[in-house]
Parts: C-alpha cells; sequence; structure tokens
C-alpha cells in the first residue's frame, strides 16, 4: 500500500494554530469587555465627582447613574434609592443633560426636565421616575434654554424625596433647585 492511499482512507484534518488565536483572541476579549462594563455599572465608577467653585464644594454627578436602579412605582420607598444618591439629598450638584418642559411655552421657562438623553431614556415611553430630574429656578427668575436636543450643565440643590401622584404612583424621585445653567 502507498502513503498517498494511507492519507486517503484514514483522513486528519489539519488545524491553523493562527486562526485558533484569533478566535480565541476575540473571545477572550468580548469576555473581559463584558466582565469589565459588569464591574464598571456595579462599582458606579465616576458617577460623582467632587469640585469646588466660588460658592464651594459641589459634586458633578453623571445623570444617566443617577437612575440606574429599579424602583417599584407604587410600592417603592425612600430606602430602595441607593445610599450613594440619598446622600446627596440637600447638595450641591452639577448634572448633564437634556431638557425639556414640564407645562410651559417657550421661550422662558421657570421649571423644566432634565433626562440624560432624551432619545435614549425615552424610546420606549416616557423616563422612569428616577430617570429624570425636576429642576425648578429662583421664584421671579426665567431662562431661555437652547432648543434642538442640546445639552445644558444646571448647577443647584439636589432634592432626594419620593413623589407620587394622585393614584399613588411614584411621579419624581429628584428636584433640584437650580443656581445656574449654562451649555454643555
Amino acid at each position: 500500500m502507498s502513503m498517498s492511499n494511507i492519507a486517503a482512507v484514514n483522513p486528519v484534518p489539519i488545524r491553523s494554530h493562527r486562526r485558533f488565536t484569533v478566535r480565541l483572541t476575540v473571545f477572550l476579549v468580548l469576555v473581559l469587555g463584558a466582565v469589565l462594563g459588569a464591574i464598571y455599572l456595579i462599582a458606579g465608577f465616576k458617577d460623582v465627582d467632587r469640585r469646588r467653585d466660588e460658592r464651594g464644594e459641589y459634586s458633578v454627578v453623571d445623570l444617566k447613574s443617577l437612575g440606574f436602579f429599579e424602583l417599584d412605582v407604587f410600592r417603592g420607598k425612600l430606602d430602595d434609592i441607593p445610599a450613594k444618591w440619598r446622600a446627596l439629598d440637600g447638595q450641591r450638584v452639577l448634572l448633564t443633560g437634556q431638557w425639556y418642559p414640564i407645562d410651559e411655552q417657550g421661550p422662558a421657562f421657570t421649571r423644566f426636565q432634565l433626562v440624560y438623553s432624551i432619545t435614549n431614556c425615552c424610546f420606549n415611553g416616557p423616563p422612569r421616575a428616577q430617570e429624570r430630574v425636576f429642576v425648578f429656578l429662583p421664584r421671579g427668575v426665567s431662562a431661555e434654554l437652547p432648543g434642538g436636543g442640546a445639552l445644558i450643565n444646571v448647577l443647584g440643590t439636589l432634592k432626594v424625596q419620593i413623589k407620587r401622584d394622585a393614584t399613588g404612583k411614584i411621579s419624581g424621585v429628584y428636584t433640584m433647585d437650580a443656581e445656574r445653567i449654562t451649555p454643555a
């Protein structure tokens, strides 16, 4: 029997080590990315950054992280809000997000809602109670806000409290008394 007949009868697949290495590398990168992403979300890196201005200290807070928790809209209570967010009650904070009116007509507003992204948080309906901040300007003050989904920075005092509507459903978690509004 010749050598060529043996190979034909009993073929052995030849695997490329390079192909296996590329697949393994891609797999490991994806798994590592998922694990690191989960750790980032759980640990809340960069959720709150302390800064100082002419009036003292304030916290730069990631608006998306502020609403990243589950809350039962009928049975939810203050203790269901993560402690790191409850600790911001009464603190000066800076939030960056997109605004939309509560019930006023422009061009000048005395109150509005702030969300991290109108298109991303509100694609499946209105934002959840914990995903928005109701912003109020001081009495007698109004602001002309940029249109077109422009991002704004809002600096003010954050209040963390459960607000319910007439049906008992949670309608809001965060309110803010604004000091300053600037383009982001």
